[in-house]
């Protein structure tokens, strides 16, 4: 059976580190006789271990992995953001319904008390984080846009993540002229993050579109506006049609709408609309070599996300185009939707 890649859509820079590879320590405490762990790295196999066992894995991929541990009849997940040169520890442990990561200190006093590792390395010519496609060996960059007046942008986690500056371009259609952001808040297993803008002098229009508070049918039409691929393609800002597919996302993920409208690296932050205009979903992933499969995080839980951020004030206004013309809708809509850049 064809393997399908999960990809982030951001294009993201190569780096290079002394040391180019992690290490995830898989430690065993308090676990059942009776059962085996099957451990995954997004959804690819690594190992399965006894309950006296320990696991020793060297990963060369960085980015966003999920370790899934299977065990019995049941299923614990938890998602980290890997980078080079760093050591994890994860803790497995029946007793205590401890499935996450733990410090070195306390995974050293588990591994002085079983001692037995089994040691395993990512084949590299099948990554567990898939390289993702890049039009420049640039910057990363995305897309955002505006949930307040006040200057907040909401964009993916993914395209911020370990940046250390943050630059948008496009706003009042000026692509000559930079401002500088700053990370108000974010969600690493939503992909979601909020900026804002450090010019407190710009002035924006009122936002014509509000967020979605329920969950669109299979069928239903959607558009996307967004920068892909900016280097090759342009910065104008690019349209997409296509239908609601499923109402669940990636493995039947109940936080996402996987979409038909084309997506491309660039469109990772894009707002995912509604025939009405309102905002559904925000893009940040699509299945690499599969067509018209993209999954947007559903707009209800983008609004969970910014209620929850301390001290930003998040109107949801009531959507004013819903009776336009999707040119007419696209006029308006493209003059808040604007191109992140980290580095």
């Amino acid at each position: 059976m064809k393997k399908i890649a999960f990809v982030f859509l951001t294009v993201l820079a190569f780096q290079s580190f002394a040391q180019d590879y992690s290490t995830i320590n898989f430690v065993t405490n308090k676990c059942s006789k009776d059962w085996k762990y099957e451990i995954y790295l997004n959804d690819k196999f690594v190992s399965d271990i006894n309950f006296d066992e320990n696991l020793e894995y060297k990963i060369y991929s960085e980015g966003r992995v999920t370790v899934t541990i299977f065990v019995y009849y049941n299923r614990f997940s938890k998602t980290i953001e890997i980078t080079n040169g760093n050591t994890y520890y994860f803790e497995i442990s029946d007793k205590d319904k401890k499935y996450d990561f733990i410090d070195e200190s306390t995974a050293k006093q588990y591994l002085a008390k079983n001692p037995t590792m089994r040691k395993f390395d990512e084949n590299k010519t099948d990554p567990i984080v898939k390289l993702r496609e890049s039009d420049s060996d640039g910057p990363k960059q995305g897309t955002c846009f505006l949930v307040s007046k006040d200057g907040y942008l909401l964009t993916n986690y993914h395209v911020i993540s370990g940046a250390k500056k943050i630059q948008i371009k496009g706003i009042g259609n000026d692509f000559s002229t930079i401002y500088a952001a700053d990370v108000v808040g974010y969600d690493l297993d939503l992909d979601l993050a909020l900026l804002k803008l450090k010019n407190q002098n710009i002035v924006f229009d009122d936002i014509p579109y509000g967020f979605s508070t329920k969950t669109n049918q299979q069928g239903e039409s959607s558009f996307v506006l967004g920068y892909p691929l900016t280097t090759a393609m342009g910065e104008e800002i690019k349209v997409t049609e296509g239908v609601i597919s499923a109402k669940s996302g990636y493995k039947g993920t109940i936080s996402q709408y996987q979409f038909s409208a084309a997506v491309q690296p660039g469109n990772s932050g894009s707002p995912l609309f509604n025939g009405n205009g309102e905002v559904i979903g925000v893009i940040n992933a699509k299945l690499q070599g599969v067509e018209a499969a993209g999954y947007a995080i559903k707009s209800q839980y983008a609004l969970t996300f910014l209620e929850l951020i301390e001290n930003v004030q998040i109107t949801n206004n009531k959507t004013a185009i819903s009776e336009m013309s999707l040119s007419e809708k696209i006029s308006k809509l493209k003059n808040f939707i604007f191109i992140v850049i980290t580095e």
